[in-house]
């Protein structure tokens, strides 16, 4: 399975939970979430 394939589904699940509202919460929230997203998630 490719890298991306694991990668954005996690973000997205992280995205959902922190639910921002206007872009400013999104930029932070994409920070938040590309930052909790182990090279180990990415590889199952």
């Amino acid at each position: 399975m490719k890298t991306i394939e694991n990668f954005c589904p996690k973000v997205k699940s992280i995205l959902g939970k922190l639910q921002p509202k206007n872009y400013r919460d999104l930029d932070k929230a994409l920070e938040e979430a590309f930052k909790a997203v182990s090279k180990k998630d990415t590889r199952k």
